[in-house]
């Protein structure tokens, strides 16, 4: 059975963003923000100006609810990009479980963004409005708003890709593609009937 080219493109960004989720994107960030950060205050240091630590930042890593609530997120994120590797891989050998397999990730990966996001920031508010009570410190209303626009900013983005694939995987050529053969489609092969009903009966 020849391949289709939507199940072959979807097959191979499933393989790519299970790898980017798993040990890229994460692990770039994880490296990459001190680094930046180090750097950033040294050049402020370097200026002659004294380094003045987030206490936000600082209020948000040491809260061990927020943290456990971005574990946990982390964790399901995780369990989702095996998922998306598998049917990835399942998708390029055609099988149609792969096709289910991948509407059932993108299922799961919209609801559990929005969800996760909304106990993330919900978490988050206590703590940022206990920054009211630092000197010289924006209003709540700022801070949660600006927290709040990223973190919608970044689940759209997020949620762009699931989306698609959940519309591909629904479309009826997809969706035939991984038919049985004679599911819905009429055989192009002639009927051979029965050679005994044309023997001769007096022979």
């Amino acid at each position: 059975m020849k391949r289709p080219t939507t199940i072959t493109v979807f097959g191979i960004l499933n393989i790519v963003f299970s790898i980017f989720g798993m040990c890229g994107l994460g692990l770039a960030v994880a490296v990459a923000q001190p680094a930046i950060q180090q750097a950033m205050e040294q050049a402020v240091r370097d200026a002659g100006e004294e380094v003045q630590e987030d206490p936000l930042q600082k209020a948000l890593a040491a809260d061990p609810n927020f943290q456990l609530m971005t574990n946990i997120s982390n964790g399901f994120g995780a369990v989702g990009t095996l998922v998306l590797l598998i049917a990835g891989i399942a998708l390029l050998l055609m099988k149609p479980w792969g096709r289910t397999l991948s509407i059932g990730y993108s299922i799961y990966d919209i609801l559990s963004k929005i969800v996760f996001n909304a106990l993330i920031f919900r978490s988050m508010m206590p703590i940022i409005e206990a920054q009211e009570e630092v000197a010289d410190g924006p209003p709540v209303e700022v801070i949660s708003g600006i927290v709040a626009g990223g973190m919608g900013c970044g689940l759209i983005f997020g949620l762009i890709y699931p989306i698609l694939l959940l519309v591909f995987m629904l479309r009826p050529t997809v969706a035939s593609a991984f038919a049985a053969p004679g599911d819905g489609e009429p055989s192009d092969t002639m009927q051979i009937l029965d050679d005994d009903q044309y023997t001769n009966p007096m022979s």
